[in-house]
């Protein structure tokens, strides 16, 4: 009872402090910073510990180890608030032994990542410790280890650094957000709005998956777990109408993984974007607009295609359907009840746009979306007005808060090794020296290496890592900031559907019963376009509503036909 009841009770107070800080304000820096971070290791590390050692892998980590890691980590974390609030008052000294504990929360962080995110990040972080560490005769920064206690740990430049700060004030509220809309049902209603809209169209079970994917994708900021949220209701019911089961996991992953790239929310990424590029949210939110239409217009007309082949017809409802016990709620006809519970998504979303729009800051305008949420869905949901749904929904923001908070204060290492070193300008600089002159070489070099490092990653540590390190790079070829920045979004979140590490893909395949790789390389196939858009509004900004209306409108429209004529 109590391992269940303590983790559960850190994931909410993680929870609650996200909505605190965004509707009233940080009351102490350094402390919201040390609290965030230490919330979600200690919820991560205790929710499903495994009584085994061999159980590593996964997000489960063994009991003895758990305990070990969050006590170096907790002890570590400790000693930075206490240096930090010493450092405002008058000048301290690091001992020796406080540099030695600061690496161990480094390395506490990194097993953690490790275990919960998988092997390819760790490599990240294990490169830059190496390599800042190296002396120089072996290609290495040499650094003295000390100095990088001091700059990485024991400063706001590195683990508890910009992305920390951004997330816990600005990003979470908006996890509560999405969880409050999925926990009160409204996430359900969408579905079956899906569905009933599409469902005479040619395949329709498939392109209501698209729909109902694509619009609670944008809103969980995790395209596995959209998969597997939405993906139980709408894998069966394509499977069921005809579609191959390959072809009803390839769909959902590829559906799932595009909401995080389509505005307004974009997997709560936007928001993220705009704080850290300065670029203004609404300026955001219309240059994503074109490339994901399109990218969702690429998948409806594969889907239309291959219903068309394999001879699947339109499946309107009838009424005898609505009465049939194995026929899912999804797939019933809509009430006047569900169109009235369709605005507790509507409304909360037209007021946090609107409110962005007016220029309210994000975090202001996530907590009064969030208190719109919650009041349209008590008013139109009753069952959402037992307290064990609130708890729930406190949870799922909780839980998805605390692996996001450890992800990003691992990456704020990464970032921390390139602002000391300069490694991003060497990356940069490896890369115009390999692509010469030559643009699209230097673009498929960047390409494979967002593809690379955000395997395993949710959305918004995809984007933290990707925008640290290979933006920059891109910004440095003379490409246009903000194409460069969803350049690096779109390929990064492409490692979801891409072999060997497609995760979207892979759940999808369990849930269908499909062989996982096979059903990574048809979700590839299937959402070809989002290989190709980064491409064209690199060397065509006009796609991102960038340049004369008149270029804008010739390239939308050449744009939609190329989409349509290579699907």
């Amino acid at each position: 009872m109590i391992a269940k009841f303590v983790p559960g009770a850190l994931a909410i107070a993680l929870a609650g402090l996200a909505f605190y800080v965004a509707g009233f304000g940080t009351f102490d820096s350094v402390l919201v910073s040390a609290l965030a971070v230490w919330l979600g290791v200690a919820a991560s590390l205790l929710r499903n510990p495994s009584f085994m050692f061999q159980k590593f892998f996964g997000g489960r980590i063994s009991w003895p180890l758990a305990l070990i890691l969050l006590g170096v980590f907790t002890w570590a974390a400790l000693i930075w608030v206490d240096i930090m609030w010493s450092q405002e008052q008058f000048l301290i000294e690091i001992t020796f032994w406080q540099h030695v504990v600061g690496w161990a929360g480094i390395a506490a962080l990194a097993v953690m990542t490790w275990a919960f995110f998988g092997v390819p990040i760790f490599l990240v972080i294990a490169f830059c410790a190496a390599y800042i560490l190296l002396p120089r005769w072996m290609g290495g920064a040499g650094d003295d280890w000390a100095r990088v206690a001091e700059n990485i740990w024991f400063s706001t430049d590195g683990v508890f650094g910009q992305p920390v700060e951004v997330v816990s004030r600005t990003v979470l509220v908006f996890i509560l957000f999405g969880a409050v809309l999925q926990v009160s049902g409204t996430g359900d209603v969408l579905l079956k709005m899906s569905f009933a809209l599409t469902r005479k169209l040619v395949g329709g079970p498939a392109h209501a998956a698209i729909v109902g994917s694509g619009l609670c994708g944008t809103l969980s900021g995790a395209a596995v777990a959209n998969v597997v949220t939405t993906g139980v209701v709408t894998i069966p019911m394509m499977k069921r109408a005809g579609f191959k089961p390959r072809f009803a996991a390839a769909v959902e992953a590829a559906a799932s993984t595009g909401g995080q790239i389509m505005p307004p929310v974009m997997g709560v990424v936007a928001f993220l974007m705009a704080d850290m590029t300065g670029i203004p949210y609404v300026q955001i939110i219309l240059a994503a607009l074109i490339p994901a239409l399109l990218y969702y217009g690429s998948l409806f007309v594969s889907v239309y295609l291959e219903a068309r082949r394999l001879g699947i017809s339109a499946t309107p409802l009838t009424e005898a359907a609505v009465s049939d016990s194995d026929t899912p709620a999804a797939a019933q006809k809509l009430t006047r009840q569900d169109w009235i519970g369709s605005l507790a998504f509507w409304l909360p979303l037209g007021f946090l746009v609107f409110s962005l729009i007016a220029g309210r800051s994000a975090q202001n305008a996530g907590f009064m979306a969030t208190i719109a949420a919650v009041v349209m869905s008590l008013i139109v949901f009753p069952t959402f007005r037992s307290p064990k749904k609130w708890l729930e929904a406190l949870l799922s923001a909780g839980y998805t808060s605390a692996q996001i908070m450890v992800i990003v204060a691992a990456i704020g290492f990464v970032i921390g090794t390139v602002n000391m070193t300069g490694i991003g300008l060497r990356f940069a600089e490896a890369i115009l020296s390999a692509s010469g002159d030559n643009l699209l070489f230097s673009l498929i070099l960047v390409m494979l290496g967002c593809i690379v490092l955000g395997m395993g990653l949710p959305t918004l540590g995809v984007y933290v890592l990707l925008a640290a390190l290979v933006a920059p790079a891109l910004i440095e070829t003379g490409v246009e900031p903000i194409a460069a920045h969803l350049y690096v979004l779109y390929f990064g979140m492409m490692s979801m559907i891409t072999p060997p590490i497609a995760m979207a893909a892979f759940a999808a395949a369990s849930i269908a019963g499909a062989r996982p790789m096979a059903t990574g390389f048809a979700a590839m196939r299937f959402g070809w376009s989002a290989y190709l858009m980064p491409v064209l509004f690199v060397f065509s900004p006009s796609l991102l509503l960038i340049g004369p209306g008149g270029t804008i409108a010739l390239t939308i429209i050449t744009a939609t036909v190329g989409i349509w004529l290579i699907s």
